[in-house]
């Protein structure tokens, strides 16, 4: 049986028409006392709900993760991320403002009763009045629930045990992917839970909440706890209580580093785990310091009721970046599946759009400036670019839509090496341009510089550039031999850093020394080769995955001060009447202007005639070269 919610304001009891004989009262009260008692405690004898002493981690979100992914569980070396929702820039572009409009999210309740339909484990009133409760806690967060709930008749899923909470959600889930699904039955021992969004379930008939009976038969916000772990918001205490103590994982009192570390929101206190309205008290014994009021009215701690009141604004941030990252099916009646969203230009994606509602007409926006109005269309991006995708339907009960943000990444990119003047006998400077469509995470530079003469690579720096924030890391090591190394650029790997930027310039400058005496250019490639451990190759790395790039070479161009003619020797008498034959027009251009710019002020022009015949005549100050 499906139902959507139901109006119960008219539902009363009137005190005022109690009977008036004592007796009457009293076997009326016995007779309702008795299916109340029922209801708490079933005929079939359901074990109590333990009480806190007896239980004391309620919430089993946590626990139930650890258990499928026991790699991921008290981290000692590092605190993973699962998504672009853990990287705070990424966070902070989705904190509502509070004038934005509304998310709508489905819920559909499962009420189970025994095999006769007695001693359900919750009612429709009961049902109503948490979501009541649930879209006040969540007005804030400009999130709302709507709901509807089906009844099931089964003694077998009436009392849970850890081993039957996937046989009763494979039984009687409904569309995981388009709706939140929440069971409410008895849980021995007695602990309710939800389903993260980064994991590989949270879509399936095995994602979900799970609430005890016990949770749900008070009007409490156990259920927004829960729900907020469904929208990707960790226990406050994760990184204190659920992580190993002073880990790289581990958050400190008064840590700074509160976007990368513990439940990856800066603006929640860390906290051990507690049950008070008041701080844990005592002190971190990772620094020594105090741990302070921590955040109990954080409805992601263990404080319980009567000291919950908000989420913070960075936790808003992440339930909606999450929504719009995974879940985007639980809050709207149209949802959309699409093949690779990464490639070369031109880049053709198929869509297509689903639905259970009767649609009367389809409107794709596909961020281009390109429109469709087919159901599933195939649409060809011409030009690179980061491009959003919007799917909206008429249906016979109005309109819908969906949008997914930075959803097809579309490249032409391309990496050059320069060619600068090159002065034989000192370090010369080049550059390695990159143009980027894409914000990029990383970029691989195997560089080489296998050339006729035997220059030495000196070092790299990014100073100056407009990667000078990003990590610099030697990727494979310098290879004389084979004359090459290969560099990577990285941002921060705890996600600290923002991407760089699509746009066109140097992202690395390295350094060659050539030979004294040198007269051959000497060209600097990037240059796609392996090892016996990696392939290496001019390639960026964006979120969605990783791409090469076309690489064009360049070259130090050799340059002997003086040396006009460009003949190796220089400056003698043939390079200053080489000038002077320049200067009257004898001869149309100059083979290395640089070596002609004597006096290095950046223009070739007679004060070079005068300087050279000084240095040559008079010795004065000797030739440079100057671009």
């Amino acid at each position: 049986m499906t139902e959507v919610r139901h109006d119960l304001s008219g539902l009363r009891c009137d005190i005022s028409a109690a009977p008036a004989n004592p007796l009457v009262w009293a076997i009326l009260t016995l007779l309702l006392w008795v299916p109340m008692q029922t209801f708490a405690q079933d005929a079939g004898n359901l074990p109590p709900t333990p009480t806190s002493s007896q239980v004391t981690d309620w919430c089993g979100t946590q626990k139930r993760w650890a258990e499928k992914q026991p790699a991921f569980t008290n981290e000692a070396a590092a605190c993973p991320t699962y998504g672009p929702c853990d990287v705070a820039g990424t966070r902070n572009a989705y904190i509502p403002d509070p004038g934005q409009s509304t998310t709508i999210i489905r819920l559909m309740f499962h009420i189970i009763t025994l095999d006769n339909g007695t001693n359900a484990s919750t009612t429709p009133a009961m049902i109503e009045a948490q979501v009541a409760n649930l879209n006040a806690d969540y007005a804030p967060v400009r999130i709302e629930f709507e709901y509807q709930y089906q009844t099931h008749a089964s003694s077998a899923y009436r009392s849970l045990n850890e081993g039957e909470f996937d046989l009763m959600k494979a039984a009687y889930a409904v569309q995981p992917d388009s709706m939140l699904n929440v069971f409410v039955s008895y849980v021995e021992p007695s602990y309710s839970y939800g389903t993260f969004p980064w994991d590989p379930q949270c879509l399936t008939v095995y994602g979900g909440i799970v609430m005890t009976t016990g949770h749900f038969s008070n009007i409490q916000s156990t259920l927004a706890h829960e729900v907020g772990h469904c929208l990707g918001l960790w226990h406050t205490h994760h990184g204190v209580s659920e992580v190993n103590e002073c880990s790289q994982c581990y958050e400190k009192a008064n840590s700074p580093d509160g976007d990368v570390t513990g439940d990856l929101c800066e603006d929640t206190e860390p906290t051990p785990l507690s049950y008070g309205c008041g701080g844990p008290g005592g002190n971190d014994p990772c620094n020594s310091q105090p741990w302070g009021l921590t955040d109990p009215q954080n409805y992601m701690g263990y404080a319980g009721e009567g000291c919950w009141s908000e989420f913070s604004p960075q936790q808003m941030g992440r339930a909606h970046c999450w929504l719009n990252d995974q879940l985007l099916g639980w809050s709207s009646g149209v949802r959309f599946t699409h093949t690779n969203v990464l490639g070369p230009a031109p880049h053709v994606v198929d869509f297509n759009g689903i639905t259970g509602k009767t649609v009367n007409a389809w409107t794709w926006d596909f961020g281009d400036g390109q429109t469709s109005n087919q159901q599933s269309p195939t649409h060809e991006y011409s030009d690179a670019g980061l491009y959003d995708v919007t799917v909206a339907i008429q249906a016979t009960d109005g309109q819908y839509e969906t949008v997914r943000r930075e959803l097809v990444w579309v490249y032409s990119d391309s990496m050059v090496v320069g060619s600068p003047t090159a002065v034989p006998g000192t370090s010369n400077r080049i550059d390695i341009y990159a143009r980027n469509h894409l914000p990029l995470q990383e970029i691989m530079l195997p560089i080489s510089w296998d050339g006729p003469v035997p220059i030495t690579f000196d070092s790299v720096t990014t100073t100056g550039l407009r990667t000078n924030y990003l990590s610099v890391q030697e990727y494979a090591h310098y290879d004389d031999y084979s004359k090459r190394i290969t560099y990577r650029l990285a941002v921060n790997p705890n996600g600290s850093q923002a991407e760089l930027a699509p746009g066109t310039g140097p992202v690395l400058s390295a350094y060659f020394t050539m030979p004294p005496g040198t007269s051959t250019d000497c060209p600097i490639s990037l240059v796609s080769y392996s090892n016996i451990f990696n392939t290496f190759s001019p390639r960026f790395t964006v979120l969605p995955g990783n791409y090469d790039v076309t690489a064009i070479a360049g070259e130090l161009t050799a340059c002997i001060p003086g040396d006009i003619n460009n003949n190796g020797f220089g400056p003698d008498v043939s390079d200053l009447s080489y000038l002077i034959s320049y200067f009257t027009g004898a001869v149309p251009s100059l083979p290395n202007p640089a070596a002609a710019n004597v006096n290095g002020t950046g223009t070739i022009d007679l004060s070079d005639l005068s300087y050279l015949i000084l240095y040559m005549v008079a010795g004065g100050n000797p030739p440079v070269c100057s671009s």
